[in-house]
């Protein structure tokens, strides 16, 4: 993890960042790729804010240690863990009991590490705080409870599975007030090419549709819409 806050370069993620999440996952349905996007209920911290990076997973479980130094030391070790320029993926649910997994503290922490971002399947708190830090956060909900006395890390960068979507270590995520999707290391270059194509055609029929051409005809040719 970076010590200064500096993000490495990363044209691939930088790439990303300039589309849209809708259109990365049209581009991979077109491609069979059918389960691509995290389920519905993650909350940009901002919605203007937009982040695309790989994916460093790690997951909570349900434990009812009290230990504030093993509880908070497992996750800061996390962070520490966490490659610059990496995208956190929190996984711990919607269930009960619920807790925030992610905070103000965490966000200015990561931020000055240099990640990108973070995904928190689960519980946020200090909303006000977070958005303050301009550290881009997507999360599931947000309560007060402490995350002590209820969940407890269990893994480190190993793949996490989100209501059936799976996401590796490496994996690019991107999120922006759509969502968020998952794009395949080993599929990377193709979907950023053919989404940065699909961007571009859907540029050139919104520039068409305010020169009040007809919506049908525009479809019937690109194929697209």
């Amino acid at each position: 993890m970076a010590e200064n806050g500096a993000l490495p370069q990363d044209p691939w993620a930088e790439r990303l960042e300039a589309l849209y999440a809708p259109a990365i996952l049209d581009v991979m349905e077109e491609r069979d790729m059918w389960h691509q996007a995290l389920p519905p209920g993650f909350v940009a911290i901002d919605e203007a804010q937009r982040v695309a990076g790989p994916a460093f997973p790690y997951r909570f479980e349900v434990t009812p240690i009290r230990d504030r130094d093993v509880i908070i030391s497992e996750i800061l070790e996390a962070y520490e863990a966490a490659p610059a320029g990496s995208v956190l993926l929190a996984n711990a649910g919607v269930n009960p009991p619920w807790a925030a997994h992610f905070g103000e503290l965490s966000a200015n922490s990561c931020k000055v590490g240099g990640l990108r971002g973070a995904i928190i399947d689960g519980g946020l708190r200090d909303g006000a705080l977070v958005a303050a830090t301009g550290f881009p956060v997507w999360y599931r909900y947000r309560t007060p409870i402490d995350v002590v006395g209820r969940y407890r890390i269990t893994a480190v960068g190993e793949p996490v599975e989100i209501e059936g979507v799976r996401v590796a270590l490496g994996d690019y995520l991107v999120a922006d007030l759509d969502g968020v999707v998952v794009v395949p290391r080993d599929r990377l270059a193709e979907i950023v090419e053919a989404a940065e194509v699909c961007c571009a055609e859907e540029s050139a029929i919104r520039e068409r549709l305010a020169r009040r051409e007809r919506a049908l005809s525009l479809f019937k040719e690109a194929g697209r819409f």
